[in-house]
């Protein structure tokens, strides 16, 4: 491999991820939630940061109260049964 075609590969590699940059923020400037732009913004500083992500992590009472809401969804009808959401998964 020549240093052009190397200089060519890093060009490329270069502006595909300033490409993919661009399509973030866009995707940003389409958030209308602040809560969802925290929660993005706080992933970006741990990435940075090369911090280890934990995961998902409720305080009790929080986690009380997702289960309780999950539970009246289910009496409601509301939700995605497992088949349907393998099937939805198919398609991503």
């Amino acid at each position: 491999m020549t240093t052009t075609t190397l200089k060519n590969d890093f060009s490329l590699h270069v502006a595909e991820l300033n490409a993919k940059k661009i399509e973030a923020v866009g995707m940003l400037l389409d958030v209308k939630d602040e809560n969802t732009l925290t929660k993005v913004m706080s992933y970006i500083i741990k990435v940075k940061e090369n911090k280890p992500l934990q995961p998902c992590c409720f305080t009790e009472e929080e986690l009380r109260r997702r289960v309780i809401m999950a539970e009246k969804d289910i009496a409601n009808g509301e939700g995605t049964s497992h088949e349907d959401f393998v099937k939805e998964m198919m398609l991503w």
